[in-house]
Parts: structure tokens; C-alpha cells; sequence
């Protein structure tokens, strides 16, 4: 089980070495427009081929003006965003003799991103170091193949190694990234499982861009050209108990995982954003799920998990960190069965987190408290819900920083409680039809 609780810029009022406020006004206006075609095809025999082509653009202006005491900062910052990307993919599936099953298949992904950033000063200063114009030409090759066999209705197994090879720039990297699964099931009230996957990400575009952006007077972003993408290794035990308390040893470790992080610059006043990439990320720890119910009127789950969690990173601007803690979630689900004619039921979900770690900082601890009241129709065709997320506005961490002489805090002030209501209907015989999503999370800014 993971959870990741990220803190994020969020300043708008900070105070300086003097004492005096410093006031900020920062408004991004764009037009952010995307277009996607798909050509998919698949056979009878198994074969599935397809042509997938995204259109990205994001033009737009920054207004930022910054007062401290007697000194004033005013520019306009033109950015734009342009990104082409192709993706190819062919893939066959063969039913083998004996229960066993093959499948194999390519996946090539191409990508162009033009990014760009102008800055007009309003108050008379030279802001053209700050200005960047930048092309990237991203290729990902990816051949894949599996193996899938049953051994009767006690045993099965699935086993898949991918091959990659990765070309950005002056940097270019095979891997290979393999996958395991087997199943377990000595009778009906016990159930074994273990898997082994690895995987891989990709950071933001416009992180790795040599761009420079302000939040406030104080605080700027700065963008990472030497970005790379992220591995991941997962190995998980899990043992099912009468298919429905579940027990899970889990182990995690990520390679070059990247995020972003603040540091307090050496040369200025001035706080940085930067996004990184770690040396190594570490989670292992122990899951159990825990349902029960009481009678026809309350049926709960109850989530408790315990990890050690390690960030790494030696070369991070001369204040390198090795940050671990053993951090503690638990989590209670409930639904109150309140009447039955209507059918009128409330949902009641708790979550609690220890204190963590992200990178260089100690993250405090947080909690939430999530509920909904649902009422279904006899017929089981309409229902009406009403939910109300995190009432209590708990669920964003704060973090500090205190050592090699950083010291600061970062307190998060935004309103992270949601309502909404919402009625459904089904129509006889109606079935939505399955759209595949278009992948947008590596564009915009």
C-alpha cells in the first residue's frame, strides 16, 4: 500500500531578513488547447495494432508585480508549450497447448517539445538573461514479451520481460524490465500470492527546461535540463485468508526517483524550487486489511499499515540528505445501512498518517475525514449522492528543513475540502462505451 502526501509551492506572502512583508501578485492567462487521434485495430487471431498521435499547445502570459519596502518588481512573462507525440504499438496473443498462453508485441513512442520563455520588464530592469528557448526530441523503444500457464485450479504463473531503449538528447540507456506473478491456492479459505514488477517514469516536460519562473518575491522555479527518468522495483507477499482479511509484505525501491524540492540559495535571499532526481527511494513494510460487519447495518474495513520509508540523494546542491523515518496509515471505511425502504445508507471514511519524510523534508502528520449519504431507487437505477471530502481540511502536510544550516518552513494554506452532489440514472440495456485516456500527465506547466 502507498500513499504520498507532496508539498507543493504555495506562497503568496512571505516575510525577509528585515521584517517587512513582501506583497505578490502572480496571474498566469493561457489558452491550453490538445488534440488526440487513435487508430486501433484488433483480430480475431489475437493481433492488435494501433496509431496513437497527440497535438499539444499551451501559450501564455504572466502578470507578476512584487513589493518589499521601497524596492518594486514588475514583468510580463510570454511562455509557450508546443509538444508532437506519436506512439506505434503492435502486439499478438497465442493460445498455446497445455493452459499456456503467449503474448508479445512493440510499443515505439516519439515525442517533440518546443518550450520557450520571454520576459518583459516593467520597471526598467534587463531581464534577458532569464529568457530560454529550448527543443527536446524524446525516442522510447520498447519490445515486450510473456508467458502465462495454469496448473490445474491450485497454481498459475505469469512471467513478462520488457526491453528498452531510451534516447533523449546526449543520453541514451538500455534496460530491461521484467515482471512475475504466481498464484497460490491450497483450498478455498487461503490464498497465496507473490509478484515482482519494475517499471518506469518519465518526468514533467517542462521541468527538465533551462527555464527560470517567479512564484513571488522570494520564491522562484527553476527548471532541471538534467532530468532522467525514474525506475521502480516492487516485490509483495500476500496471503488471503478466507477471501477477505489480507496480509501484505511488501518491498519498494526506486532508482533515480524524481521530485520537487526547495532549497535556500547560498548566493541570494531567495528560495528555489527545483525538481531532482534522488539517488534512491526505499519503502518496505507490512499492509493488513481487516473487513467486518455488524448485522445488515454497518459494514466497516479497516486499513493498518507500518513501512520504513528512505529518501537518498548525496549530490543535491553541496546539502546532500539520507531522510528516513518508520511512518504508520490507518485508514477506516465505513457505510451505515440508515434505512431500507428507500434505500438510504451513509458513508463515514477516517485516514491517518504519521509523521514522513520527502526528500530533505520532515513532513508533519495529517488526517481527514470523508463522508457521503446515498440514496438508491428500488429498481436500482437512479441514485442520488451527496459527499463531502476531507470536511475538515487536514489532509495537507507541512514540512521543515533543518540541517547543513537550511532551516525554514513550508506551511501549506490551501482549502483542500471538496463538496458535491451528484444524481445518476441507468437506462435499460445502456452500456457506456470504453474511451482510452489520453495520457496528458508530462505536459503543461
Amino acid at each position: 500500500m502507498a500513499y504520498t502526501a507532496a508539498v507543493t509551492p504555495n506562497i503568496k506572502t512571505v516575510e525577509n531578513s528585515t521584517g517587512s512583508l513582501s506583497e505578490s501578485s502572480n496571474v498566469r492567462k493561457g489558452d491550453e488547447q490538445m488534440h488526440n487521434f487513435n487508430l486501433d485495430y484488433t483480430a480475431r487471431w489475437g493481433m492488435n495494432v494501433g496509431l496513437d498521435y497527440t497535438s499539444y499547445s499551451y501559450p501564455s502570459v504572466q502578470e507578476f508585480s512584487n513589493r518589499a519596502g521601497n524596492v518594486e518588481q514588475e514583468f510580463l512573462a510570454d511562455s509557450r508549450q508546443r509538444i508532437n507525440r506519436w506512439n506505434v504499438y503492435a502486439g499478438q496473443m497465442h493460445v498455446l497447448p497445455l493452459d499456456w498462453s503467449l503474448n508479445y508485441g512493440i510499443n515505439f513512442s516519439f515525442a517533440q517539445e518546443k518550450s520557450a520563455q520571454l520576459y518583459h520588464a516593467q520597471d526598467g530592469n534587463d531581464m534577458s538573461s532569464l529568457n530560454s528557448d529550448t527543443e527536446l526530441d524524446e525516442r522510447t523503444y520498447n519490445f515486450y514479451g510473456g508467458l502465462e500457464k495454469a496448473f490445474g485450479e491450485r497454481l498459475s504463473f505469469s512471467l513478462s520481460v520488457a526491453g528498452e531503449y531510451y534516447r533523449l538528447a546526449g543520453y541514451d540507456r538500455w534496460a530491461a524490465y521484467p515482471s512475475l506473478q504466481l498464484n497460490y491456492v491450497p483450498s478455498a479459505s487461503h490464498i497465496f500470492q507473490f509478484s515482482f514488477s519494475s517499471d518506469k517514469a518519465y518526468p514533467n516536460y517542462w521541468s527538465m527546461q533551462d527555464a527560470t519562473s517567479y512564484l513571488n518575491g522570494y520564491t522562484k522555479v527553476v527548471g532541471n535540463p538534467a532530468l532522467r527518468p525514474s525506475t521502480d522495483y516492487t516485490a509483495d507477499l500476500t496471503y488471503i485468508l478466507k477471501s477477505k482479511y489480507i496480509f501484505s509484505l511488501y518491498y519498494t525501491h526506486v532508482k533515480d526517483l524524481f521530485a520537487q524540492l526547495a532549497y535556500q540559495s547560498p548566493d541570494e535571499l531567495t528560495m528555489i524550487y527545483q525538481t531532482v532526481n534522488y539517488d534512491y527511494e526505499q519503502n518496505f513494510g507490512l499492509s493488513v486489511i481487516l473487513p467486518f460487519t455488524v448485522g445488515n447495518i454497518w459494514n466497516s474495513r479497516l486499513t493498518l499499515n507500518g513501512s520504513y520509508l528512505r529518501d537518498v540523494c548525496k549530490d543535491y546542491h553541496a546539502i546532500g540528505f539520507d531522510n528516513c523515518v518508520w511512518r504508520g496509515i490507518a485508514m477506516l471505511n465505513n457505510t451505515f445501512r440508515l434505512s431500507s425502504k428507500p434505500a438510504i445508507s451513509l458513508e463515514l471514511n477516517g485516514l491517518y498518517v504519521s509523521p514522513s519524510v520527502q526528500g530533505n523534508y520532515d513532513l508533519s502528520s495529517i488526517w481527514k475525514v470523508d463522508a457521503g449519504l446515498k440514496w438508491t431507487s428500488a429498481d436500482k437505477k437512479a441514485e442520488l449522492r451527496l459527499s463531502g471530502n476531507d470536511l475538515f481540511n487536514s489532509a495537507t502536510p507541512n514540512a521543515r528543513v533543518n540541517d547543513r544550516g537550511q532551516r525554514f518552513e513550508i506551511n501549506q494554506h490551501a482549502d483542500s475540502r471538496s463538496f458535491s452532489l451528484s444524481f445518476t440514472y441507468k437506462f435499460g440495456g445502456y452500456k457506456a462505451k470504453e474511451h482510452k485516456d489520453v495520457d496528458t500527465s508530462r505536459f503543461g506547466y
